[in-house]
């Protein structure tokens, strides 16, 4: 280090190589074909992550049979990757030809692409967010399964709320569902057809309710005048097509008839058949033949296809995919021996044979039509559970009906509306005790773990999923979520921008849209206050169109035109696919084109949180 002792002039020497100069930033511009982003428009973007974040990373789908490409645009998005490594200034524009939107009402994508249909939509509005009784039903699921059923639902309106992403309580445990379908007490999921019953109180007559005598009361019927029943039946004059155990029946008087002792007018029962068959097996009804798997041997079981049984483990071990008090259907049905489905009419459960399981005993019980009192007549009788699980319970427990209430002889209907049924999976496993009850089972709206509380009034929350994992890497991972937007098309924030959702959407989603029109047709005054795994593409299929090899050069030069003259030219291209830059004038460069396709990874931010107050 040089010093001096007097005033004089000091000469050093400073190596400044490694200073790097202020030199200005060389701007591009590109336009071609994206998976994702605003078509024709100019978007300024300053890096390799905010290119895939906008338009979406790129892609090569193949055929099944060859390597042939069907769909691609890596050539596009590599070029303007390759420039943002050493700018950070390149405008880009998307072009596209032939592609769509994916949407389901009342949501569109923001975008054409065929990654819209891997957005999944839950909205709730402000009196869908506390959770909700599922009303007098029962849950069938094992211990360590995710499949389950709901059953004894009163209207397809109670069973169709329950939906993808919703949370169901079941003994304290809360289980995400993941899928779920709904049909009636069938199987099937045709509408069903309100069948209506009439009888009176008078044992004289036809059809008729038997009282509570203790010893029990002979039904007159001349060709079983020695049968004798015990007390709370009651004798309907026709079946109930379609009737199963379970079923609710809503009872009620007719004109100014008493009410029946036990029974509450307009209350809603559950059917509890006369006469249930039971069929027991073990271990060594199992079929060992290996040409004929999957069969129960028993002889003169008394089961048809078609017919809907509760399996029941009595002792030892558990028959393999067989769940103690699971329902399951009769299929394959001969005169001594049946299989078992878990659906009607389908494939047959694979079963051990008696070799290969442990001793046990067991039954099926037949849960299924009411059946007539003797083959002579078409009378059929039947008692009324109060609860959907006494109904079905291996040892019902039914209402006790007594005298009249007030009046004389009382004119009383039953009408059957069909039980619905919600099969599905959860998303985790249920681990508490099997069980086939009834209870005060719950379910919520699956957002509302993201939200503190529930929208105001005339607002809504919505929270916006990666379906499968297509958006952010992540199955199910939440990727934007907007609270309290107003379903009001005049409502204003705090700061004076518009609060309703179309506008909110419009400014602030990378993902969804709403039309105005739709807000007013789907979500205000909404009968559903909440919709869990709304997946867009159902009502029109997202798509990408032409890729960077097929599309038109008229669409290409589109694109081009919104430079106009600001931008120098300059042609360059890799393979077989052209594509111009636009350079500023002032600035112009020769850029190298990549020599080598790599992979591009996208951020994978958290979700966008939009809070309205």
């Amino acid at each position: 280090m040089a010093f001096q002792t007097s005033p004089g002039i000091n000469v050093s020497e400073i190596d400044l190589t490694n200073a790097t100069p202020a030199v200005g930033t060389t701007e591009g511009a590109i336009a071609g074909v994206f998976r994702w982003g605003p078509t024709n428009e100019r978007v300024l973007i300053s890096s390799e992550q905010q290119l895939a974040a906008r338009f979406g990373e790129p892609v090569t789908r193949y055929t099944d049979s060859s390597y042939s490409d069907t769909w691609s645009n890596h050539e596009t998005f590599l070029t303007a990757a390759n420039f943002l490594g050493y700018s950070d200034a390149l405008y880009v524009t998307r072009v596209s030809e032939g592609a769509t939107k994916a949407s389901t009402a009342p949501f569109t994508a923001k975008y054409e692409g065929l990654i819209g249909n891997s957005i999944d939509v839950s909205y709730c509005l402000s009196t869908g967010f506390e959770s909700v009784s599922l009303g007098d039903s029962t849950i069938a699921i094992a211990s360590g399964s995710k499949s389950f059923q709901v059953r004894g639902l009163s209207s397809v309106a109670q069973a169709s709320s329950i939906k993808r992403g919703d949370t169901i309580t079941v003994n304290g445990q809360f289980l995400s569902v993941k899928e779920a379908t709904v049909t009636d007490s069938d199987g099937d999921d045709d509408n069903v057809v309100t069948t209506t019953r009439d009888f009176d109180s008078d044992n004289g007559a036809t059809n008729l309710i038997l009282n509570g005598a203790s010893t029990g009361v002979k039904l007159p019927l001349a060709t079983d005048a020695s049968t004798s029943y015990s007390s709370n039946y009651i004798q309907l004059g026709g079946s109930i097509p379609n009737l199963r155990r379970g079923d609710p029946l809503t009872y009620s008087t007719l004109a100014s008839s008493g009410v029946i002792g036990g029974l509450e007018e307009g209350k809603t029962y559950f059917a509890v058949p006369l006469v249930v068959n039971k069929v027991d097996f073990d271990n060594a009804k199992l079929d060992a033949d290996a040409g004929t798997d999957n069969f129960i041997t028993v002889a003169s079981h008394g089961l048809s296809d078609g017919d809907y049984v509760q399996y029941v483990k009595e002792t030892g071990a558990e028959v393999t995919n067989l769940t103690s008090n699971g329902y399951y259907y009769v299929v394959e049905s001969t005169t001594g021996a049946f299989k078992l489905s878990e659906t009607l009419g389908g494939a047959a459960i694979d079963l051990p044979d008696t070799n290969d399981v442990a001793a046990f005993t067991a039954s099926v019980t037949h849960v299924g039509d009411i059946v007539p009192v003797n083959t002579v007549t078409t009378s059929h009788v039947i008692r009324l559970a109060s609860t959907h699980a006494n109904a079905i319970a291996s040892t019902p427990t039914v209402v006790t009906l007594t005298e009249l209430t007030t009046g004389g002889a009382s004119q009383s209907r039953l009408v059957h509306t069909s039980s619905f049924i919600v099969s599905g999976t959860f998303e985790n496993k249920y681990t508490g005790i099997t069980n086939v009850s009834g209870g005060s089972y719950t379910k919520q709206w699956g957002g509302s773990q993201s939200f503190d509380s529930a929208p105001l009034a005339n607002r809504a929350h919505i929270l916006v999923r990666d379906v499968d994992g297509s958006l952010s890497g992540t199955v199910g991972q939440i990727i934007e979520l907007f609270e309290n937007v107003s379903l009001d098309a005049t409502a204003k924030k705090p700061d004076g921008t518009s609060n309703f959702i179309s506008d909110v959407l419009f400014t602030s989603s990378n993902w969804i849209s709403v039309a105005a029109s739709d807000v007013t047709t789907y979500l205000t005054g909404a009968v559903s206050s909440n919709n869990s795994g709304l997946t867009l593409g159902t009502t029109v299929a997202g798509s990408d169109g032409q890729d960077e090899s097929s599309i038109a050069l008229g669409q290409l030069a589109a694109g081009y035109d919104l430079y106009s003259d600001e931008f120098a030219t300059l042609w360059s291209s890799w393979g077989s696919h052209t594509l111009l830059w636009r350079w500023p004038a002032a600035r112009c460069a020769l850029h190298p084109l990549p020599i080598s396709a790599r992979q591009v990874a996208s951020p994978r931010p958290g979700p966008s949180r939009n809070k309205s107050k």
